[in-house]
C-alpha cells in the first residue's frame, strides 16, 4: 500500500489540483501538507535518489534480519530459519514503534517471541521465550555498539566538532 501511494505521488500532476490545495489550506495541518507536497515535487525530479534510498532501506532491513538470525543461532534452543527471519524481523520492527501492552514486554520483543513460535516451515519446535531471548540479545548488542560509539565520540569530540564546523562552512 505504501509503495502504491508513493508511486501515485511520483506521477506528474498528482500533487496539483483541488485536493492538494484543500489540504494545504487546512488550518492546523495545512503548512505541514504544503511542505510535504513541496518535498514530493522536488523528489519527483530525482527518481534515481529515491530508488537508491529504497535499495538502501531494503539492504538495511535485510541486515537487521541477518543480525537477529545470527543472534538467535548463537543462543541455545531452536529458532526459525533465515528465510523466516526475513519475514519475522521486519514485522516485529514495524510493531516495535507501537505502544502495545504485551505483558510488560516491549512490542518488538513480544511480537518477535510470538512470531518465532507461529511462523515456521515445519522445522523443529521453537519454545516460548526463545524469541524474547533473541530480542534481548539483539538489544544488548545494540547497547554495546552504542557504548563503543559513545566512547569513540567523546574521545574524538574536538575532531568531530572541527569536521562539523568545516561542513557548515562549506554549506554556507
Amino acid at each position: 500500500v505504501g509503495t502504491l501511494a508513493l508511486a501515485a505521488l511520483i506521477i506528474p500532476g498528482s500533487t496539483g489540483g483541488r485536493l492538494s490545495e484543500w489540504l494545504c489550506n487546512l488550518s492546523r495541518v495545512g503548512p505541514t501538507f504544503r511542505k510535504l507536497i513541496g518535498a514530493v515535487r522536488i523528489y519527483r525530479s530525482k527518481l534515481g535518489i529515491v530508488a537508491f534510498t529504497v535499495v538502501m532501506s531494503v539492504v538495511s532491513h535485510a541486515l537487521f534480519a541477518v543480525t537477529i538470525y545470527l543472534a538467535s543461532h548463537g543462543l541455545p534452543g531452536n529458532s526459525p530459519g533465515f528465510i523466516e527471519h526475513l519475514i519475522i524481523v521486519p514485522l516485529a520492527m514495524v510493531t516495535g514503534v507501537l505502544p502495545l501492552p504485551l505483558s510488560g514486554l516491549g512490542a518488538f520483543e513480544g511480537v518477535l517471541d510470538y512470531l518465532y513460535r507461529h511462523v515456521s516451515t515445519g522445522g523443529p519446535e521453537v519454545l516460548k521465550g526463545q524469541g524474547l531471548m533473541t530480542a534481548l540479545t539483539y538489544r544488548a548488542i545494540t547497547i554495546a555498539i552504542a557504548i563503543v560509539s559513545s566512547v569513540f565520540y567523546l574521545g574524538h569530540q574536538k575532531e568531530v566538532s572541527d569536521v562539523m564546523h568545516d561542513a557548515e562552512a562549506e554549506a554556507a
